[in-house]
């Protein structure tokens, strides 16, 4: 969570990850896809069970148990709740 407080509160050393790891240098498409995780990114991450299903919809053809499969099987938000809990997220966001 700390890394996702510093993409959205240091943007240019966002960019720069952002270069590095997709390798682009066109500015304004490192521009774009700045802002567009800037808007995903969530301060806790929990998981997305329409997400999940996207993955076990694609995953289907190559496995059938993905079929059958429900995202909450793979959605454990526990150690997330802890830590929204402990105020250390907060902390983090607090101006």
């Amino acid at each position: 969570m700390r890394e996702i407080y510093l993409f959205k509160n240091d943007r240019e050393a966002s960019i720069r990850a952002l270069t590095k790891y997709l390798r682009i240098d066109d500015r304004e498409t490192l521009e774009e896809v700045y802002r567009i995780y800037y808007e995903i990114y969530q301060p806790i991450p929990y998981p997305s069970a329409s997400a999940i299903q996207t993955q076990l919809t694609w995953m289907a053809d190559r496995d059938p148990r993905a079929k059958n499969a429900k995202p909450e099987q793979f959605i454990d938000g526990s150690f997330l709740r802890e830590i929204e809990k402990s105020g250390f997220v907060a902390k983090l966001y607090q101006k």
